[in-house]
C-alpha cells in the first residue's frame, strides 16, 4: 500500500475519533478515545495531529466535572515519561485549557483534613453501600467530590509541569523554547491556586531554568514573569495561612530577584527585535494552511494558460509573504506585552529599588523605542511615563529642559548589569527625536509627556497655553492609559485603522450679508 494512501486512511480514522469524542464525551469508551487522541498528537501526520489537538482542547474546555481532564493528564504524564524526546509541545500547550478556578480547589490544611477524618463517624460496608446508592440517586452533583477531583487534577498538572521543566533542560535551543513556554504560561495562570509547598518546588525549578546558558530570550522572559508571579502568590499564601515560621514559606518568599533583573536587562534588545521565522511557534497551524493554499496555487499555475499562471504565482507569493508579516507582527506585539508585564512586576511593584536599576531600565527602553513602530514606541513611553510618576527622579531625565546635574554621567549601553550602566545621570535624548516623528499622535504624545515631566520637576511652573490647546487636545485618555492599553489601542500592524478615523465635524455654512 502506498504511503499517501496510508496517510489518508490514518487522517480519516483520526477524524472519526475526534468527531466522536467532541460530540459524545460521555461515551462508554471515552477513555479509549481520549487515549487515541493523546497518542495521535505525537503522530508525524500533521493533519491528524492538528485534529487531535483541537479535540483535546475542546474536551478540556467543556469538562466541568474534571473526570476527562484527569484522564488526559494521566496520559500526558505517561507520554512525558516515555516519549520526551519526540513529545509534541502542542500537547503541553493544550493543558492551559483546564477549567480550574479558586472555588474548585480545597484550601484546607493537612491538620484540618486530619481533624475532620477523626471527627467523622466510621461506616461499615453496608452503610457505605447505602450511601453510594443514595449519591447515585441524587440528581444534583456532589460539590465535595468535584472539589476533591479538581484538587487532584491540579496536583497532577503541576507534576506534569515539573517533569517537563526537568526534562527540557537537556533539550536544544528551539525545542527547549517550544516546551518551556507553554509550561511557564500555565504556571503563571494557575499560580494563585497553589499551596506553599508546591510554590517552593516550582520556584526552585524555574530558577534552574534561568541559570541555563543557552536559554531562548522569550523563554527567559516567560520564566521571569512566572517566577515573580509565583513569589507574589507565595507571599499571599503565607499571610492567609499564618505559616510565617514554616521553612517552606521562608524559602519560597525570600527569593532574590537580582538575577531576574540581570536577565531581563540583557534580553531587552532581543525581545524588541524583529522575530525570526523559527520563533513563530504560536501560529504553526495558520502557517500550514497557508502552505497548502500556496501549493494549490502552484497546481493552478501548472494547469492553466499564461494569464492564469502569472495570477497563481502572484497569489501564492502574496499569501505566503503576508502571512509571514502577520505572524511577525502578532508575535512582536505579544513579546512587548510580556515585556511590559515583567517590567511592571520588577520595577513598579517593589517598594524599595535602587536608582541605578530604575534609570538603567528606563534608559534602555527609551533607547530602543526610537527604533520601534509607532504603536510599540508609544507603549514603551507610556510605561516610562507611568514609572516616572512613581519614581519621581526620572522626571528630570525625561523633561524637555533638564537641570544642570542631568546628563553629567556617561551611559554605558554595553553593560550586562543595570547597576553598572551609569544611567542615573543620562538624559533620554531619544524623546527629542520622537517629538519630530512622522506619526502625528506619537510626536504629540511624546511632547505632552515631556511637558508633564517638567511640571512634576517644577510644580510652580505655569503651563503655557500652547500645551493646553494644541498638544493636549485629544490626548487625555492616552495620558491616563498604561503601556499595554496604548499598545492595543494604536496597533496598526495588521493594516487596520486603530483608533478608528473620526468623521470631521460639520461646519456651519456662513451666510454672506446682503
Amino acid at each position: 500500500m502506498r504511503k499517501a494512501t496510508v496517510q489518508t486512511l490514518q487522517t480519516q480514522a483520526y477524524e472519526c475519533i475526534t468527531k466522536l469524542l467532541s460530540s459524545a464525551s460521555h461515551f462508554n469508551f471515552a477513555s479509549s478515545l481520549i487515549s487515541a487522541c493523546v497518542s495521535g498528537i505525537n503522530e508525524k501526520n500533521e493533519a491528524a495531529a492538528r485534529m487531535c489537538v483541537e479535540a483535546i482542547e475542546e474536551l478540556l474546555d467543556n469538562d466541568a466535572s474534571g473526570e476527562c481532564s484527569l484522564k488526559v493528564l494521566e496520559l500526558t504524564i505517561n507520554q512525558v515519561k516515555a516519549k520526551m524526546q519526540t513529545l509534541n509541545p502542542a500537547l503541553i500547550a493544550a493543558l492551559i485549557r483546564l477549567r480550574i478556578s479558586a472555588v474548585d480547589v480545597e484550601r484546607k490544611t493537612h491538620e484540618q483534613r486530619k481533624r475532620e477524618r477523626d471527627l467523622k463517624k466510621p461506616m461499615n460496608n453496608d452503610d457505605k453501600l447505602i450511601q453510594r446508592s443514595l449519591d447515585k440517586a441524587d440528581a444534583t452533583p456532589d460539590q465535595a467530590h468535584r472539589k476533591r477531583t479538581m484538587t487532584y487534577v491540579l496536583q497532577r498538572l503541576m507534576a506534569a509541569y515539573l517533569r517537563v521543566l526537568e526534562a527540557a533542560q537537556d533539550a536544544n535551543g528551539i525545542r527547549q523554547h517550544r516546551l518551556l513556554v507553554p509550561v511557564l504560561e500555565g504556571l503563571t495562570k494557575f499560580a494563585p491556586l497553589l499551596d506553599i509547598r508546591m510554590l517552593n518546588l516550582l520556584l526552585t525549578a524555574i530558577k534552574d531554568v534561568l541559570e541555563l546558558s543557552n536559554t531562548h530570550a522569550l523563554t527567559t522572559l516567560n520564566a521571569i514573569v512566572a517566577c515573580a508571579t509565583l513569589t507574589e502568590c507565595a507571599e499571599m499564601a503565607s499571610v492567609q495561612t499564618n505559616t510565617a515560621g514554616d521553612e517552606f514559606t521562608s524559602s519560597a518568599v525570600a527569593v532574590d530577584f537580582g538575577p531576574a533583573y540581570k536577565h531581563l536587562y540583557r534580553i531587552i534588545p532581543e525581545i524588541l527585535s524583529t522575530p525570526h521565522a523559527a520563533d513563530l511557534v504560536s501560529f504553526r497551524r495558520e502557517r500550514a494552511q497557508t502552505i497548502k493554499r500556496a501549493e494549490k496555487m502552484e497546481q493552478l499555475k501548472a494547469s492553466g494558460d499564461d494569464d492564469t499562471k502569472s495570477l497563481a504565482t502572484s497569489m501564492a507569493t502574496t499569501v505566503d509573504l503576508s502571512h509571514e508579516y502577520i505572524n511577525a507582527c502578532a508575535e512582536r506585539n505579544r513579546r512587548v506585552t510580556l515585556l511590559l508585564k515583567a517590567c511592571d512586576i520588577l520595577l513598579m511593584r517593589p517598594k524599595f529599588i535602587t536608582v541605578n536599576r530604575v534609570t538603567a531600565f528606563a534608559k534602555r527602553l527609551s533607547l530602543y523605542s526610537a527604533h520601534q513602530p509607532p504603536h510599540i514606541a508609544m507603549a514603551l513611553m507610556g510605561f516610562i511615563r507611568q514609572l516616572s510618576q512613581k519614581r519621581s527622579y526620572l522626571a528630570d531625565l525625561i523633561s524637555e529642559s533638564p537641570e544642570d546635574n542631568a546628563g553629567n554621567a556617561e551611559y554605558n549601553p554595553n553593560a550586562q548589569e543595570p547597576e553598572f550602566a551609569q544611567a542615573d545621570g543620562a538624559i533620554m535624548w531619544e524623546w527629542c527625536l520622537l517629538t519630530k516623528s512622522y506619526h502625528p499622535t506619537l510626536s504629540r504624545y511624546t511632547l505632552a509627556v515631556q511637558k508633564m515631566a517638567q511640571e512634576v520637576r517644577d510644580p510652580l511652573m505655569k503651563r503655557p497655553a500652547s500645551l493646553t490647546h494644541a498638544v493636549m487636545e485629544g490626548l487625555g485618555p492616552m495620558l491616563r492609559s498604561d503601556g499595554g492599553e496604548l499598545l492595543r489601542s494604536h496597533d496598526v500592524s495588521l493594516g487596520a485603522f486603530t483608533p478608528e478615523i473620526q468623521e470631521p465635524k460639520a461646519k456651519k455654512r456662513r451666510t454672506l450679508p446682503t
